[in-house]
């Protein structure tokens, strides 16, 4: 019997190579000439075959946390057409289809793919304005282009991060918005934790752990308190209003949670789980919260 291989992350092999077939197809179209050097080069490098190689690697190694196993060799698809002198002529290669061929003006897949998510996917709360490389595009050049490589990251992430490995944002466990937890109080005060609650096994509170290393470097909490102050206000306000307006408590949480319901569905979107959170912890401290005001 086959063992079968548990899925870690939210997307699978096939829309792995999907995705990078994409961008190749647009970057054969991308105003280059059908048989300039950069086409021969491309279509020798990014095979079906080869893609599909590299889209199964770049898969465990993201399903297992492990570094990635390069497919390309320069000797077995070097020719004179493809004319690649060297492994640093073939690495330089690979990093300028990303510094310069994704960002063409008539074909921006550099944008594209920065603006598929509007928020920061390393911190979840601040505006996305460049794409990092997950696997380092000087160590695993021929990844530089695959999308799901690409992990769009605000500037604070971005000067931050340097050469460190963050934790995969696409992972299973941080799909579930639940992962992170807030507590708060009538008094409009209100804290952050990450809960190991959602977590199946040792692997996924691994990731938990190292997610909150992470956060703690990048002093991540104190960026929600602050952008989140507004929302806790709000909530703590209206919930105060009712009471002394003479509402019942059990109207007035089903009323809060009505209220936030449609809010809760965008931000789950946008990945913003820390507003999500303090939405859910005024629900979860209603009682405690109503007593007080």
């Amino acid at each position: 019997m086959i063992a079968m291989t548990m899925n870690n992350i939210s997307i699978d092999e096939k829309v792995i190579q999907t995705n990078a077939q994409n961008v190749i197809l647009k970057l054969l179209t991308n105003k280059h000439k059908k048989n300039s050097k950069t086409n021969i080069r491309i279509n020798a490098i990014y095979t079906e075959d080869s893609v599909s190689k590299m889209a199964n690697n770049l898969f465990n190694a993201l399903n297992n946390r492990q570094p990635y196993e390069p497919v390309s060799d320069l000797s077995k698809i070097n020719d004179d057409n493809v004319d690649l002198a060297n492994n640093k002529a073939f690495k330089d290669f690979c990093i300028n289809l990303f510094t310069d061929d994704l960002r063409r003006k008539n074909n921006n897949i550099y944008d594209q793919l920065k603006l598929s998510k509007n928020i920061c996917q390393f911190c979840h709360g601040k505006p996305t304005n460049a794409l990092d490389h997950y696997f380092d595009k000087k160590n695993s050049y021929e990844l530089a282009i695959f999308p799901d490589n690409l992990i769009p990251i605000c500037t604070d992430c971005n000067s931050k991060k340097g050469t460190q490995t963050f934790v995969y944002p696409y992972l299973l466990v941080l799909q579930n918005p639940n992962w992170l937890e807030c507590t708060v109080n009538a008094n409009k005060t209100f804290a952050f934790s990450i809960s190991k609650n959602v977590t199946k096994n040792s692997f996924e509170h691994e990731i938990l752990s190292d997610l909150q290393q992470q956060f703690d470097y990048l002093n991540i909490f104190n960026y929600y308190v602050t952008s989140g102050q507004a929302i806790v206000t709000d909530n703590i306000s209206t919930i105060d209003q009712l009471k002394h307006s003479g509402f019942q408590k059990e109207y007035t949480k089903k009323f809060i949670e009505n209220k936030n319901r449609d809010t809760k569905e965008i931000l789950l979107q946008n990945t913003e789980f820390y507003k999500i959170s303090i939405l859910n912890g005024i629900i979860s401290n209603f009682n405690a919260i109503w007593t007080e005001l």
